[in-house]
């Protein structure tokens, strides 16, 4: 089996073990090394299916895209979409 295909596995092992609102306050931390805005915003979309069984962490993950939409894309209208959807997720959860 090859380096990159056990490095993979390793990686997704590690994936459903951590707690999803832990993997998500370590993936704001990761998100603030991109320099691009969509790099960011692309890597969040790849990993919140990680995160569905928390609704706080998924809360967590769209106001992290909400920051990068708002101070690198200067995109009001989509950060108040957001915005809406995570009122949404958090009034549901606490309901």
């Amino acid at each position: 089996m090859g380096e990159r295909r056990k490095d993979k596995i390793k990686a997704n092992a590690y994936f459903c073990r951590i707690n999803p609102l832990s993997l998500m306050e370590v993936l704001t931390r990761v998100v603030q090394q991109y320099d691009n805005a969509d790099d960011a915003l692309a890597f969040l979309v790849k990993c919140e299916p990680k995160l569905k069984s928390n609704d706080v962490a998924v809360a967590l993950c769209w106001i992290t895209k909400g920051e990068i939409i708002i101070t690198k894309k200067q995109d009001v209208r989509a950060t108040k979409v957001i915005s809406f959807k995570i009122t949404l997720v958090l009034l549901l959860e606490w309901q």
